[in-house]
């Protein structure tokens, strides 16, 4: 009998999640300088509702999803990030308590996910990564894959590319690279 939850599920759930955390802190560090921070209780629940999205993505939804469907290439590796991000976009709302029909946050999400396939669609093209090793392969695929996401979803929303936006991406973006670096194995 198949288990509820298979060893690789439950691998990859606590691989993201280490991932996922390691990143809001190392951001939450480098955008606030401060270790005083790490302890606003508002940052902590979202940043761990987004962490139980991640661990839904894997426990519940990557099962769900047939691995054998027709889509392939770029367009599989497109629709892969769409469901894995929109997965946790959606359980960190649904556990927050606001409501999936609200039009900025509707429109906030759809901008990301584009900006997920314009990565998985262009801009993966431009980087070889087949000589890489397995770190500077994924703190690479990090790189471009959130910063076309920041750029493209800020230019979709028409907002400014200020200090602001540019601290968030480049926190989010190197504390997912410093994650692969350092600290994945």
């Amino acid at each position: 009998m198949d288990s509820l939850i298979s060893n690789e599920a439950f691998s990859n759930a606590k691989n993201d999640s280490l991932k996922w955390i390691s990143m809001f802190i190392i951001a939450r560090l480098i955008s606030n300088q401060s270790l005083e921070s790490l302890q606003n209780h508002e940052w902590i629940k979202s940043s761990l509702l987004m962490v139980i999205g991640v661990i839904a993505y894997w426990i519940l939804v990557h099962r769900l999803i047939s691995e054998n469907s027709t889509v392939s290439g770029d367009l599989r590796k497109a629709l892969h990030d769409v469901i894995y991000f929109g997965t946790i976009l959606v359980v960190a709302r649904l556990l927050s308590g606001k409501p999936l029909n609200d039009v900025e946050w509707m429109k906030e999400t759809s901008y990301w996910l584009i900006g997920f396939c314009a990565y998985s669609i262009i801009t993966s093209k431009f980087v070889d990564t087949s000589k890489f090793s397995k770190n500077t392969k994924a703190s690479a695929v990090d790189i471009m894959k959130w910063g076309t996401m920041f750029i493209v979803s800020q230019w979709l929303a028409n907002k400014p590319f200020n200090q602001e936006w540019g601290m968030k991406a480049l926190s989010w973006t190197a504390g997912f690279a410093i994650y692969d670096v350092l600290i994945m194995r």
